[in-house]
């Protein structure tokens, strides 16, 4: 889930995966203020990245990359001409490298260790 906080009375909300199908604009104080709590306790809860910082392959990279933009497997498969079990095989090697379980704290630790902007 992706969020752009425009100001303390606007934010911006995509309206699928990818952002690619366009955004909702929020323009409710209180609504804004909501959302904003929201995603402060999603990162709060985010898991810390332990260790050495995470050295990626290229393929790695751009699978993480794409992960991080809300594509599915398959749709990362199309994407870079592979199958989706090479995709898998990939999210699953960098779920273990960083010691995380989901998606969500794959990208957490992903920004920590720098490795997106």
């Amino acid at each position: 889930m992706k969020m752009v906080l425009v100001d303390e009375q606007a934010a911006l909300l995509p309206l699928g995966r990818t952002g690619m199908e366009g955004a909702m604009l929020v323009r409710a104080p209180v609504v804004v203020a909501a959302l904003r709590g929201y995603f402060e306790l999603l990162w709060s809860r985010a898991v810390p990245v332990e260790g050495e910082s995470a050295d990626l392959s290229a393929e790695q990279g751009s699978v993480l990359r794409l992960v991080l933009t809300g594509m599915t497997d398959a749709a990362i498969a199309r994407h870079l001409g592979v199958s989706e079990r090479t995709v898998r095989r990939h999210v699953g090697t960098l779920l273990d490298r960083f010691g995380v379980t989901n998606r969500v704290a794959l990208a957490a630790a992903a920004v920590r260790e720098g490795l997106v902007d």
